[in-house]
């Protein structure tokens, strides 16, 4: 009989073992690997985290053909929290964060828009980190700010598509303010884009690049306008929008305005029939134009501008021109 039991007991144990195991015919679980537990824990805590799901309500809005921007999103989005949370995001930063995701996409008359936004803290090269190292480590507070705009469209794909590739093209360098063109571990710098639609006929992109030393008195950079002719398809040109051989009549009521309120003449860096000419030196709204001044032009460091009515620029307009209101 005790013999009998000992062979018994074994078999027991087993079968106990095999009914509780996730892999036997009574248990209703299934093994699962250490990768599958990551993944399902990331899914269970982004379905409770707001800032996921801010994201991922962003990217359901973008539409399916549009991959790449698709792409892009994920990848700013990731480098977002890699620089703005190690170890830690503030309750603030998150809130800031998820505010501008539930404002995007951007709509426009023609297309939609998607602002990405992210920040580089330095340093950047190995170069840079040996600089960091031998110099100035001790007291690191550069920080990189970028925005840029980029375009998708259900109605009219090819007007969006048109309109990045010439954003791209015409884009001017991040961070030219550097001899090498690369990061300067010593100062702050921004680059954002904007674009903007008006009268459904122009769309104006508008670049800012500058950047702040530490302790200097101001930024240094600069702004640059680009602006696209949507009836024509292309790049605006200024006869687009002003008659021929009207420059010299515009310069003078240019430089009329630029004179107001100045005890002497304005010392101009350039000629004011070269500033008046150039297309992407003047923009739009909905009450009339301007012309913008570059740092230096009026001999400060500021940029300037002046403001015209369409009444004022109605002699100088093509019936294009004059549409623009």
């Amino acid at each position: 009989m005790k013999k009998s039991l000992f062979i018994f007991v074994p078999i027991i144990y087993g079968l106990l073992i095999y009914t509780i195991s996730p892999n036997s015919f009574f248990s209703n679980t299934k093994d699962i690997d250490g990768g599958s537990k990551y993944i399902q824990s990331l899914l269970n805590k982004n379905e409770k985290d707001p800032l996921n799901i801010a994201f991922e309500n962003l990217l359901s809005k973008v539409p399916s053909l549009e991959n790449n921007f698709k792409d892009m999103l994920v990848y700013h989005h990731h480098l977002w929290i890699k620089n703005n949370c190690d170890p830690k995001c503030s309750k603030e930063t998150i809130k800031e964060k998820i505010e501008f995701y539930n404002k995007q996409p951007i709509q426009h008359s023609l297309f939609e828009s998607v602002i990405f936004q992210f920040d580089i803290l330095i340093p950047y090269t190995n170069k840079a980190l040996k600089n960091c190292l031998e110099n100035y480590c001790n007291n690191i507070v550069g920080k990189h700010e970028i925005n840029f705009e980029l375009t998708f469209s259900k109605k009219n794909p090819e007007l969006a598509k048109k309109i990045n590739e010439i954003i791209l093209k015409n884009r001017e360098p991040l961070f030219t303010y550097t001899v090498s063109l690369a990061f300067d571990g010593e100062a702050n710098s921004e680059d954002e884009q904007k674009i903007e639609v008006f009268f459904n006929k122009i769309v104006t992109i508008n670049q800012l690049s500058a950047s702040y030393g530490h302790d200097a008195a101001h930024w240094n950079g600069g702004e640059y306008t680009t602006h696209f002719n949507i009836p024509e398809n292309r790049l605006l040109q200024f006869h687009d929008v002003f008659k021929k051989n009207i420059i010299p009549k515009l310069s003078k009521l240019v430089f009329n305005k630029i004179k107001e309120g100045l005890t002497k003449p304005p010392n101009l860096l350039h000629p004011i029939e070269e500033t008046v000419s150039k297309i992407n030196l003047w923009n739009f709204t909905k009450k009339g134009i301007y012309l913008y001044l570059p740092p230096y032009e009026e001999g400060g460091r500021m940029s300037t501008s002046r403001d015209f009515s369409y009444e004022e620029m109605n002699e100088f307009l093509t019936p294009f021109g004059k549409s623009l209101r």
